[in-house]
């Protein structure tokens, strides 16, 4: 595995404008939604608590069927840098139900298994790590969502080492380079923190100066962003090594099978020839 150089040309790709700008522009657009959602039925007289949820669920899982489309257009540009944005958009759109199918059934085996007492939380990230290339099978190999799945758990079969390497590796740059970004964020929460006692007087800090706020998080968003196609990059460039590894393999064990029967030919011919002048 090229992990050094994968991970400095997964993040090469992941600041690139055109790369994240896309997943920026769905998080920001879900944030404000929910923060207008929030407002606006604060505002409203005998609001109900069950409303929000209902309102806010509503939005998340919008958001979520955006993302997969989203994603899916990553993956392709991953692959395939040299398309345009619009195309991976289109190509992700044509497959969408592919990705959506085989998403989902991840997210049910995953609540299923989450649910067993004690070791819940260790069998749904064991299914994470079997379906982990799930959106790969479908952008890069063209397979449907049952395909897609079967797909990715035979890579985790033959290669489950490499697999938990890349998540680890992966959780922990994703996770670094979002830290970054939130730096500034947590600076001016902190600022807002020292020396108020209260939630009011806390919520009257930020409301007379906003400003560090919303450029803060904006960035901290940028980051998100940029580590989430970071985090894609990356995983589409392992998974084309991985392919390309077992391929490998497959051609090595049917040339070593081939091998003795050439050679019990041979044998075979050099004895008839030795008889023959006998």
């Amino acid at each position: 595995m090229e992990w050094c150089k994968t991970l400095k040309k997964s993040f090469i790709f992941s600041i690139d404008t055109k790369r994240w700008l896309p997943v920026f522009a769905a998080d920001i657009f879900f944030v404000l939604l929910v923060l207008l959602s929030i407002f606006w039925l604060g505002g409203i007289s005998n609001y109900s608590i069950m409303l929000i949820f209902l309102e806010i669920f509503i939005i998340v899982i919008t958001y979520s069927l955006a993302k997969i489309w989203i994603k899916g257009a990553i993956v392709h540009q991953s692959y395939k840098e040299k398309d345009k944005v619009k195309e991976s958009f289109k190509l992700s759109y044509n497959k969408y139900f592919s990705l959506l199918g085989a998403a989902i059934i991840v997210m049910i085996i995953s609540g299923i298994v989450s649910m067993v007492p004690v070791v819940g939380v260790i069998f749904s990230i064991l299914v994470s790590l079997i379906f982990f290339f799930i959106y790969q099978g479908v952008i890069v190999k063209d397979f449907k969502f049952n395909e897609t799945l079967e797909h990715s758990y035979n890579i985790f079969k033959k290669n489950w080492s490499s697999v938990i390497g890349i998540f680890l590796v992966l959780l922990l740059t994703t996770g670094l380079i979002m830290l970054v970004f939130l730096i500034p964020l947590i600076s001016v929460f902190i600022h807002y923190l020292v020396g108020l006692s209260s939630i009011e007087n806390i919520i009257n800090a930020i409301t007379s100066n906003p400003i560090p706020l919303i450029v803060t998080g904006i960035l901290g968003l940028i980051g998100f962003s940029i580590g989430q196609v970071f985090n894609s990059k990356a995983q589409t460039e392992f998974y084309l090594q991985l392919t390309k590894k077992t391929a490998a393999n497959k051609n090595a064990k049917k040339s070593v099978k081939k091998t003795p029967r050439k050679t019990k030919t041979k044998k075979s011919s050099s004895r008839k020839s030795t008889h023959k002048t006998k």
